[in-house]
């Protein structure tokens, strides 16, 4: 995966912000997993994985939908960026 800034962040947290815990936290780790396989892909062939993008967090977000941006940060943002934090530390990429 390459490495991460505040907009993959925010990326994936728009995209598990209006699912349940349990889902939200299956949902993070599928996009960190799929974020992983195309910067994999992307360095073998030098090529966007046609699915996944080019290994950003934020092209893997991109297949799901998404909540609009928020003008503040409120409790379910908050929320939804621990369980992505949390996903990312299981992986041990952050």
């Amino acid at each position: 995966m390459r490495p991460i800034g505040l907009l993959d962040l925010d990326a994936v947290v728009r995209r598990v912000q209006y699912l349940t815990p349990a889902d939200a936290a299956a949902r993070a780790r599928h996009i960190i997993q799929s974020a992983d396989t195309a910067d994999r892909y992307r360095k073998r062939t030098d090529r966007r994985h046609t699915l996944f993008g080019d290994g950003t967090l934020a092209a893997a977000a991109g297949a799901f939908p998404a909540v609009p941006v928020a003008q503040r940060i409120d409790d379910s943002y908050l929320a939804a960026l621990t369980v992505v934090v949390h996903a990312l530390r299981e992986k041990r990429r952050f």
